[in-house]
């Protein structure tokens, strides 16, 4: 791990502190995000905070979401990509995705 992925790291992602954000690098295709629960629960909603707020938010575009009991069950969200939308402001780059 380079210091920068140790400064952004996936654990960023989840810590509820608008002020940190989680970085991959960019310049690889076929990226993902994988984030595990301590015990199994169920996911209804993935609220998804695009921390970009000029234009490089459009980084997130297209971004496919799924949700997965196992490496084998994967389950799509009804909402499942996710479409960058206009704006530069913290509540216009701010989705709620479906998973219900």
């Amino acid at each position: 791990r380079t210091t920068l992925m140790l400064a952004y790291g996936p654990e960023k992602a989840v810590d509820g502190n608008l002020g940190t954000e989680s970085h991959i690098r960019c310049d690889q295709a076929g990226q993902w995000y994988r984030y595990f629960f301590s015990e199994e629960r169920d996911v209804g909603q993935i609220k998804v905070v695009n921390g970009k707020l000029n234009g490089e938010k459009y980084r997130l575009n297209g971004v496919r979401v799924y949700v997965m009991a196992s490496d084998v069950q994967r389950h799509t969200c009804r909402t499942d990509i996710l479409r960058v939308r206009e704006g530069e402001a913290m509540l216009a780059q701010t989705y709620y995705l479906d998973c219900t």
